[in-house]
């Protein structure tokens, strides 16, 4: 869902996505998904009856929509690559963007820190505003993810701590530090310290002489972040046993394949199964 503000918030179901990168992550996912799915159409000989894409409001859209009764009259194969071919699409962009997030802005960043995505919602990360690449924990200097983790296995839940970031601010690297109260890890057994920092990330400060074009490189690295991260989850969710997704109609024809008489049954269970998980996914966590 996008976000109001240009910061990312998570919580229980939900992450809210800074405007502009949902809009934008939203406007290559249709493209890709759909636009596999019409290629994978037409080499399996299928008549494309309708394609098209636009704007509702600002949310871009696109779709492609096969002769559905020329569809069922092909072979097996044929009908899964269209049915899987959006995910595919997604899962392919999704491996690119994490390449360039891993590999592409390497150039930009000398010193090294930990950086991170989002706010757990409700936890001493977003409560202290925490801004920046992580340097240090009680004075204690933090160069990478293990480091940061390793630190904070030293605190304890409920103990006051000081952590310093650095961010880039007017063209300089300015140093901040953030009094946090530790809490315990939601849902875990464990005695660890917790902040409720997400999408956590080895990362590095960018080189001065790059301090100018911060803006536009800290967008873009951010946009792939997205990129990758939103067409991963929508390729899975596309991939569940649930009609009238794609992974709904792969499951149906293998259940054909295995019995027609009880395929219909066969793909109501499943479906209703993957229906309660998803759902007790949401409301245990509320309740425990």
């Amino acid at each position: 869902m996008p976000s109001p503000t240009a910061t990312t918030v998570a919580g229980p179901g939900f992450l809210a996505v800074p405007f502009w990168y949902w809009i934008i992550a939203i406007g290559f996912l249709v493209v890709v998904h759909e636009g596999l799915h019409g290629v994978m159409t037409v080499i399996g000989k299928v008549k494309i009856k309708s394609l098209g894409w636009g704007l509702l409001a600002v949310i871009p859209l696109a779709f492609v929509e096969p002769d559905e009764k020329a569809l069922q009259k092909k072979n097996f194969m044929t009908q899964q690559r269209v049915f899987a071919a959006g995910s595919l699409a997604n899962f392919i962009l999704a491996g690119i963007a994490l390449l360039v997030v891993s590999y592409g802005f390497l150039w930009a960043y000398g010193e090294e820190g930990v950086g991170f995505h989002a706010f757990a919602k409700g936890q001493p990360a977003e409560q202290a505003n925490l801004t920046g690449v992580i340097t240090s924990v009680d004075g204690q200097r933090v160069e990478n993810r293990l480091a940061l983790g390793q630190e904070l296995e030293k605190i304890s839940p409920g103990q006051e701590i000081t952590i310093t970031t650095k961010l880039v601010e007017n063209n300089k690297v300015i140093e901040k530090s953030y009094q946090l109260k530790t809490v315990a890890e939601p849902n875990s057994t464990s005695n660890k310290a917790y902040i409720g920092i997400l999408g956590v990330r080895d990362a590095k400060l960018m080189k001065e002489d790059l301090l100018p074009f911060s803006g536009p490189i800290t967008f873009f690295e951010g946009l792939f972040f997205f990129l990758f991260l939103i067409n991963l989850g929508v390729g899975l969710a596309n991939m569940l046993p649930l009609k009238p997704l794609d992974g709904g109609r792969m499951w149906e024809l293998v259940f054909q394949k295995v019995s027609k008489k009880h395929s219909k049954t066969l793909t109501h269970g499943i479906a209703w199964i993957t229906f309660i998980l998803i759902i007790a996914n949401f409301v245990i966590p509320q309740i425990i």
